[in-house]
């Protein structure tokens, strides 16, 4: 389909029913203990059971998806870290076997 501009009907409309301002959600900050407890589970199990996470919710007295989303973000970050930490591990490995060859033709010549 081509764009074609909108007919004066649905300017005016658009006009007098300007659409809703998006609702803006306040960051969670969680207390040091919390995340103690949060990084604990997450060590022993990186994906949560909804009937932990709402264990663990209603125990630190928040919405179920706060803690769901904390677990998600936390394996995005884990999955960073990793890829990361593969990225170094095959630059050093690169570095290395230059400085080998590198060595190595200098005792032939």
């Amino acid at each position: 389909r081509y764009w074609r501009p909108p007919s004066p009907a649905r300017k005016k409309t658009a006009l007098t029913n300007p659409p809703p301002p998006p609702i803006i959600r306040m960051r969670t900050s969680f207390t040091y203990s919390q995340i103690e407890i949060l990084e604990t589970t997450f060590s022993a199990q990186q994906q949560i059971s909804r009937l932990h996470a709402a264990q663990i919710a209603s125990q630190f007295e928040l919405p179920l998806e706060c803690i769901t989303s904390w677990f998600s973000n936390r394996r995005h970050l884990e999955r960073k870290r990793e890829r990361r930490r593969r990225a170094t591990m095959q630059q050093r490995t690169k570095s290395a076997s230059r400085t080998a060859s590198r060595s190595g033709e200098a005792n032939t010549v």
